[in-house]
């Protein structure tokens, strides 16, 4: 093309068009490509695209109107991928849309959000793969044939190969013991009419515990049985001192018994410490109000009826705790921590593809670690453990768990070169003059060469060459170290046979890894130093993006490193202590106020309802957590205002109409709602006893038992659905049953009355005490047991049958009442729950996001982020992974509901949380990089960071705007807006910005001679570059979520033709 008329361009024989420029401004990329495919067949300048409030002449020209695409500046470290990331979202708008033709909009400081029209798009037929734990479905014999083949496998392997068949045995053994004594005919006539209470105490306390669960378990339920037999008592004195009439008397009872159900009901829904407590209180309350009424003078006796078994199956439980391999929390503590290294070696399996399963179990046992630590200071242990080494030993894994979420298993650091031509032809490329532009335009998008990676080869070869094999070795040690640390720790728990499910293995100690570590380490540092001087190292990354990445993997991985090295350390001191082997005793350290509302795993385990009250627990935690986090966010202008005023809200806390405010709400929540329903089961259950057209046969047949059983299974977090009212009640009706036969087989022989007891009990104490499904098994117990020794206590062989099914009728109802109540009114329904906590989530990632902004990027000079911000911040990450998993734990419930509308799609559910988590890795990415150079401070002068301030506020507005728009119509279920504002585009607005200001800065730097980075500097450049890409992926993620939430909620039409 001729010099003098630039204007008209003069096509070449290779499709291309090449632009002589007399004078250039500044150096542009050898290539630069425009993908026109995806733009729409629309005329340009539409001016209904896009609507704008106020107008002026914008001192920046346009990207279109000037002719050109603008380049990256040169010397910038920001990265050009975050641009193609960008021009890869701004596909899906019509491009027309996005042309200002130099007009800039004045806003006098507000957000105006730009609304721009999406292309259509076919809506794809493929769904997300479930997760593994979600089974497809089946038809419904084949899934009851697959359910019990899986199950008796379950069963199997849990009892005969796994440490949970010593729980279950022991169970079994305490239960066995107190029905042979119910057998015996001396120590029957002891125990009394209602010897059979010594069984119930011992499924509410069971043996198949640890020491210090047993000892709490066993003063809990003394407690509780004597309040409730004090309650009782008084009931029963107070009703006797009322007069002659009947009917005084039984209102007097009853009155007693609503008051006690809704207060008990309102402590079993907050301090679930006192669970054992609260249940046996129940049980001793209804015997003692609701056994053997309409007396002159309520029998005394029935005190030590009710007190003597029970203190005998409390008694029992306790020796075969002690005596039979007594579990004293050592074990459980040294599970965690082997789990804990184990996730950790199989996460230094580097470099490998990456793997949601392996990311998922290094998120859990963040969760586990510190459960097991907590559990630990709730409780009397005897062991080898000290509480601080443990709380030690656990901020330790966890940082390492989190560095090594922070390395990138995809590297390419460890891939060797495969052609050494293109490295002298970049170099060479690299050193000719930029004054010309090749657009081309024939050859497809897919098939074009990448021009950034044009000039990459000769500094990505030295890296490699000088950082892989050092990063190897320090892989290989670390691993090696982990397994020494496992090994020791394991030797000090006294455990040294957990299995160990990885390849890895260490046969030599602790001390001589430690030192190869250093050694390693020290060899790593100096490669890494001899990088900064080298002459092939570029001065900025803006270019090498794949360099960078290989940068973003070597440095978490040398953060790992040093984790390692403190774990290791710790070992070390561990081993060498003068009493590291022997056992000692430990009290229990954890604050009493908050463990009123925590309780050990077998308990949580046995009051049921795990995955429900796993997540509402993290839902108040991480509110309360969220809640001080923005109301101590410090956003300051002047120094008046950087001290909010806590004395305002600590005097309004504390007049009268707050706190009766605060009382009135309370009666609002859960608390309430659980006491009315369980109020209401239990006086309507027990209502026929004061009738007198009811009254003889109700307590002939023991009907009462309808009402206990129906206190066993309300639970105050989860409702019921049709299984677990067919589970139940098939499990009562089989222990009536089979209390029954067992009679019936040798017409009452104590013998064979053991024998089916022993075949029994085997696996419905498994179901109580290991199955996810304990309630049922624990009304499998209580059925065979109140049938089998009833009949043996007194009645007849003809009565066997009778009492059969009276017994296990009345607890069937007990067990529908209960159920049916849960289920229709204030039901916890698990689909439910899972949108409104992903809507919640994306409420709180938008506090996060918010956060990060306001404390760790735009913040004011000289309030830098400290360290107890940035302790926080782990802390908070570590409670926002527990969502995540809690999420899809609640996702696994939602198979077992039944849904008349037709099956619950759980597709869609699963790839939103998985974006969702995506979005959250990419805020800690920002966080971590912010951590490294400063963003706000760095990115030019004074006037320069004022005139960025509206685009900034816009790209952060326009997430939070989207976050919270489509948060609040998940959780409502109504159709998302088809406009929603653009972070794309503002994004994209803000980096054009950017670069057009440091363009600006470069020309006035021009021919000034530029250092080369020192090392500090490089990292920040680095990090720079994760730092800007990882905001342009929260814009990507953020358009996934659109999608998806559209799919669930559908999209929001309109009334009008869209133009």
């Amino acid at each position: 093309m001729a010099a003098e008329d630039p204007e008209t361009p003069a096509s070449n024989p290779g499709g291309s068009i090449t632009v002589q420029l007399d004078e250039p401004r500044r150096r542009f990329p050898k290539h630069v490509q425009l993908d026109l495919s995806s733009r729409p067949d629309r005329p340009w300048g539409s001016g209904s695209s896009i609507h704008l409030r106020s107008y002026s002449q914008s001192p920046f020209r346009s990207s279109r109107s000037s002719g050109a695409v603008t380049p990256n500046s040169h010397w910038s470290p920001r990265t050009s991928v975050s641009t193609i990331n960008l021009q890869h979202l701004l596909e899906k708008l019509e491009l027309d849309q996005y042309d200002t033709y130099g007009v800039e909009e004045l806003r006098d400081g507000f957000f105006d959000a730009s609304f721009f029209r999406p292309l259509q798009t076919v809506k794809q037929e493929t769904t997300p793969p479930l997760p593994t734990s979600i089974d497809p479905p089946r038809p419904f014999f084949s899934e009851l044939v697959h359910n019990a083949v899986t199950g008796t496998a379950h069963f199997l392997w849990t009892v005969f190969r796994t440490y949970q068949g010593v729980n279950v045995a022991k169970s079994l053994l305490s239960y066995f013991v107190c029905y042979i004594l119910c057998l015996v005919p001396v120590t029957q006539e002891w125990l009394g009419k209602y010897n059979y209470f010594a069984t119930i105490s011992v499924l509410l306390n069971h043996a198949g515990r640890t020491f210090g669960a047993q000892i709490d378990g066993l003063v809990l339920c003394v407690l509780g049985a004597a309040v409730g037999m004090g309650w009782g008592c008084l009931a029963l004195e107070l009703s006797n001192q009322a007069g002659p009439p009947k009917e005084r008397r039984e209102g007097i009872v009853e009155l007693f018994l609503i008051i006690f159900a809704a207060g008990i009901a309102g402590l079993r829904s907050t301090m679930v410490r006192l669970y054992q407590a609260l249940m046996s209180a129940g049980v001793a309350v209804f015997f003692m109000c609701l056994v053997e009424p309409g007396q002159p003078h309520w029998n005394r006796m029935k005190v030590r009826e009710f007190a003597v078994p029970w203190l005998v199956g409390q008694a029992v439980c306790l020796a075969v705790n002690i005596i039979v391999m007594p579990g004293a929390g050592n074990r459980e503590v040294a599970m965690a921590l082997h789990n804990a290294l184990l996730s950790a070696l199989h996460g230094l399996l580097l470099p490998r593809e990456h793997s949601p399963e392996i990311r998922r179990n290094l998120n859990m046992q963040l969760i586990n670690l510190s459960e097991a630590f907590r559990d630990m200071r709730m409780e009397l242990t005897f062991s080898r453990f000290c509480p601080k080494d443990i709380g030690h030993l656990r901020n330790t894994l966890q940082a390492i768990i989190r560095d090594l979420m922070a390395v990138d298993p995809t590297t390419t650091l460890f891939d060797p070169e495969t052609s050494e031509e293109n490295a002298s032809t970049a170099s060479e490329e690299d050193e000719e003059d930029h004054s010309h532009i090749i657009i081309d335009i024939d050859t497809p998008a897919y098939e074009r060469p990448d021009p950034l990676a044009e000039a990459q080869t000769p500094p990505l070869k030295l890296v490699k060459e000088i950082l892989a094999g050092r990063a190897r070795d320090l892989i290989d040690v670390m691993s090696q170290s982990l397994a020494a640390c496992d090994i020791a720790l394991m030797d000090i728990a006294g455990h040294p046979q957990f299995p160990t499910k990885c390849q890895i293995t260490c046969n030599e100690s602790v001390e001589v890894v430690h030192a190869r570590l250093k050694d390693t380490i020290a060899a790593f540092d100096e490669a890494d130093v001899s990088l900064i001087d080298h002459p092939l190292l570029p001065r900025s990354y803006s270019k090498h993006p794949e360099l960078v990445q290989l940068f973003l993997f070597v440095h978490p991985l040398r953060q790992t490193a040093d984790s390692v090295e403190i774990l290791a350390k710790k070992v070390m001191a561990m081993s060498a202590a003068p009493k590291a082997r022997s056992m000692k005793f430990f009290l229990p350290s954890y604050p009493w106020k908050k463990a009123l509302y925590r309780t050990g795993p077998q308990v949580r385990h046995d009051r049921g309802g795990l995955t429900a009250n796993y997540y509402f627990r993290f839902k108040e935690e991480l509110d309360r957590m969220l809640w001080n986090i923005s109301s101590h966010t410090v956003v300051a202008t002047t120094e008046a205002e950087k001290q909010p005023d806590y004395a305002a809200l600590a005097m309004e806390s504390t007049t009268a109409r707050y706190k009766v405010w605060r009382v009135m709400h309370r009666l609002q929540g859960f608390e309430a709602r659980f006491a009315i329903k369980l109020a209401a089961v239990t006086t309507f259950l027990s209502l026929p006893l004061w009738l007198n057209q009811s009254r003889w046969w109700y307590n002939e047949n023991n009907i009462w038992w309808a009402v206990i059983a129906a206190w066993f299974m309300m639970h105050p977090r989860v409702g019921g659905n049709a299984q677990d009212l067919i589970t139940r009640s098939v499990a009562a009706t089989t222990g009536a049953v089979w209390g029954g036969l067992a009679y019936a087989a040798g017409s009452g022989n104590p013998y064979v009355m053991a024998v089916f007891a022993l075949i029994y009990m085997f696996p419905a104490m498994f179901r109580l005490t290991t199955s996810t499904h304990p309630r049922s098994g624990l009304m499998a117990c209580v059925t065979f047991s109140i049938v089998s020794l009833t009949v043996y206590n007194g009645y007849g062989f003809n009565s066997a049958a009778h009492v059969a099914w009276t017994r296990g009728v009345a607890i069937v109802v007990g067990i529908c009442a209960a159920v049916v109540v849960n289920w229709c009114i204030w039901p916890f329904v698990a689909r439910h729950a899972l949108r409104k906590s992903i809507s919640a989530m994306m409420f709180n990632l938008g506090i996060v996001y918010s956060g990060i902004v306001a404390r760790y990027i735009y913040h004011d000079e000289g309030v830098d982020p400290t360290e107890e911000d940035i302790s926080k911040s782990y802390m908070l990450d570590m409670k926002l992974r527990e969502g995540f998993v809690r999420m899809r734990e609640l996702l696994e419930m939602t198979t077992h509901e039944i849904r008349l509308r037709g099956p619950f799609k759980a597709a869609p559910y699963m790839a939103l949380i998985d974006t969702l988590e995506r979005f959250f890795e990419h805020l800690v990415q920002v966080r971590q990089a912010s951590l490294y150079f400063q963003p706000y401070h760095l990115a030019g002068s004074e006037e320069q960071n004022r005139a960025l301030l509206s685009f900034r506020r816009d790209a952060v507005a326009s997430i939070l705007m989207n976050l919270y728009t489509i948060g609040g119509a998940l959780r409502v279920k109504k159709p998302i807006p088809r406009y929603l504002p653009s972070a794309a585009v503002a994004r994209k607005h803000l980096l054009d910005q950017m670069e057009e200001r440091e363009l600006e800065e470069e020309e006035a730097l021009e021919g000034e001679p530029r250092p080369k980075p020192e090392r500090h500097k490089r990292w920040a450049d680095v990090y720079q570059f994760a730092y800007s890409s990882a905001l342009t992926d929260i814009v990507g993620q953020l358009e996934e979520l659109q999608t998806l939430t559209k799919e669930i909620c559908g999209e929001m039409a309109l009334d009008v033709t869209d133009l």
